[in-house]
């Protein structure tokens, strides 16, 4: 009897197989990334060292002044919020204000609450642009309550 030929002494083969010659190809894995893989990857890279370069120097450096108006929901709510009350008030005492003067006219009194809203926006208007005004000129002498708080943060 003749030996049966393996590829491994310890599989033995059928020898009805061994006319058939077996190619056992390694898979290809995908060895290359793409670019815009690589792209994205240098840039969350780039992201994380800058991250932790700052957790390291935020004792270090100053803090960044973040005081820009409505820079927050909270913040634009309760404008919003101010600015429909005004409006409503301004309508009430110009429609009281008109009534009194001309009598019980109702198109004279809603022409006054019509003038009272136009004056409550433009009171809402002013107080908005002396509040902005007030963070975004940095070359103004600082007040006392900023001093105290430049001096306390220190």
């Amino acid at each position: 009897m003749d030996p049966i030929p393996t590829l491994n002494p310890t599989i033995q083969l059928d020898p009805s197989l061994l006319r058939f010659q077996f190619r056992l190809i390694q898979p290809q894995y995908p060895g290359q990334k793409s670019e815009e893989l690589k792209a994205r990857l240098r840039k969350l890279e780039e992201m994380a060292e800058r991250n932790a370069y700052a957790e390291l120097v935020k004792d270090i450096t100053p803090r960044k002044n973040t005081d820009e108006p409505f820079s927050s929901y909270k913040d634009q709510i309760g404008f919003g919020l101010h600015v429909v009350l005004i409006m409503f008030t301004g309508y009430l005492v110009g429609y009281a204000a008109f009534r009194a003067l001309f009598g019980h006219s109702p198109a004279m009194s809603a022409a006054g609450g019509i003038l009272g809203l136009v004056l409550g926006m433009l009171v809402e208007t002013l107080l908005f642009i002396i509040r902005t005004s007030e963070t975004s000129n940095p070359d103004r002498r600082p007040t006392t309550s900023n001093t105290s708080k430049l001096k306390k943060n220190q």
